[in-house]
């Protein structure tokens, strides 16, 4: 009843989620404006920390602002309307240059935050069990609002790794615009990552054969989708792309899954599958154009995986031509095959019932023979078991007689033959 629970974070050691609205950039002395507080920015990237688990997970609250806010000899901030209402912050390279530690940085926090969301889950699934054997009802109650506040907590660590992922894209991004001008100033191509897209949600529903007709892998990414065959429900699938990460299936977020447990969900759901996707889109650097992500890395490695996937393409065709006529002829000796077992097992079959047909006659010509040598036989026995009761019969009427006339008789005589003491053949 008084059982202990995890040593986690009070609530409000939770940094605050990162603001929608930007920060507002002032002039090039550096200076910035956040919540109506003026501080100096110094460096590229200055990060509050603080603890907020018992590993010391390191989790950043004004990661974003700080970029946003560097002096504008290196960045230029415009705020621009995003959906829903909010803005989202657009920064435009310039003179200066983004260390590529401050990218690292917002990398490993956005790591850490998955890590603390990871443990307050797990937390909260122990006191749920610890739930179950107490006798208190205060207890419970107390235990079940520390579980609903480790929950909210995982949500918003969640929410914040997702911001530090996006932003650490887009500075990405930003830094390798300049190798994409000097590579392009020597002929050569690459497909540089751009700003993902939002969320893209679709509904997807078994087909007659009770599959939901979807394929899922998993990279450092997290889990993605793989494949995606037509399918005979009328469902959403369209909407889905091959490489769309997934973020949450039936309102669940899937960002500390691993793919054993995606798939099991996928698997165990009757009703139709919601799945909730974030689509990475790339950009192409001689029309701008913005076609589907197809692998997951693929854009990164430049022109040279593009013409390897095009050549792999190729080959798979190749395959599947020269598989279908193996398929034909596989197909066509099966046939041969098939008739020439049919032509000897009926000539099998047709021995077979000859040769039975020659053994029920012998059989019925043995019994015949048999039969009336059985019949000899027995009518031999009919005739010497009646002489021999006739015999006996002739000799108590003698006894008999004698008996009543009172004289002395002299034995009989002798039968005409020997009787054998049982009937022989």
């Amino acid at each position: 009843e008084s059982a202990q629970q995890p040593s986690l974070p009070p609530p409000q050691a939770l940094p605050p989620r990162i603001p929608a609205s930007p920060p507002q950039c002032l002039s090039p002395s550096g200076s910035c404006v956040l919540d109506g507080n003026t501080e100096n920015v110094s460096k590229p990237l200055a990060v509050e920390a603080q603890g907020t688990d018992a590993a010391g997970a390191k989790l950043a609250t004004s990661a974003a602002a700080a970029v946003a806010c560097k002096s504008s000899a290196a960045f230029g901030c415009e705020a621009a309307p995003g959906e829903d209402g909010e803005e989202s912050v657009a920064f435009g390279a310039a003179a200066g240059e983004l260390p590529a530690a401050s990218i690292q940085e917002l990398d490993e926090q956005s790591i850490e935050h998955e890590k603390a969301a990871r443990l307050l889950v797990r937390a909260a699934a122990q006191q749920e069990a610890l739930m179950a054997v107490m006798q208190s009802k205060e207890a419970r109650a107390g235990m079940h609002e520390g579980v609903l506040e480790q929950r909210q907590q995982a949500e918003q660590h969640l929410r914040v790794a997702e911001e530090k992922r996006v932003l650490a894209l887009r500075l990405r991004a930003q830094h390798d615009e300049k190798a994409e001008t000097v590579l392009r100033w020597k002929d050569v191509s690459v497909d540089v990552p751009e700003t993902p897209s939002d969320y893209v949600r679709a509904v997807l529903r078994r087909d007659a054969a009770g599959m939901f007709r979807i394929g899922l892998k998993e990279d450092a990414g997290g889990v993605y989708i793989a494949a995606l065959p037509e399918s005979s429900s009328d469902d959403e699938r369209g909407l889905l792309r091959v490489g769309d990460y997934v973020r949450s299936l039936d309102t669940q977020p899937v960002s500390f899954w691993n793919l054993d447990e995606a798939k099991e969900h996928v698997r165990k759901t009757a009703l139709p599958l919601t799945i909730e996707v974030f689509r990475y889109t790339e950009r192409s650097a001689e029309s701008g154009a913005h076609p589907a992500r197809a692998e997951p890395g693929l854009a990164a490695l430049g022109s040279g995986a593009v013409d390897l996937a095009d050549e792999l393409h190729r080959k798979v065709m190749e395959l599947r031509g020269s598989s279908s006529s193996l398929l034909e002829q596989l197909g066509a000796l099966k046939e041969s095959v098939g008739a020439e077992l049919e032509s000897r097992w009926k000539g099998i079959v047709d021995a077979g019932r000859d040769t039975l047909e020659e053994n029920g006659h012998s059989l019925r010509e043995l019994s015949e023979q048999w039969g009336g040598q059985i019949q000899k036989g027995a009518d031999s026995l009919k005739l010497k078991v009646e002489h021999f009761v006739e015999e006996l019969k002739r000799k108590g009427d003698e006894t008999a007689a004698d008996a009543a006339g009172g004289g002395f008789s002299p034995p009989p005589p002798p039968p005409p033959f020997p009787l054998p003491p049982f009937p022989v053949d």
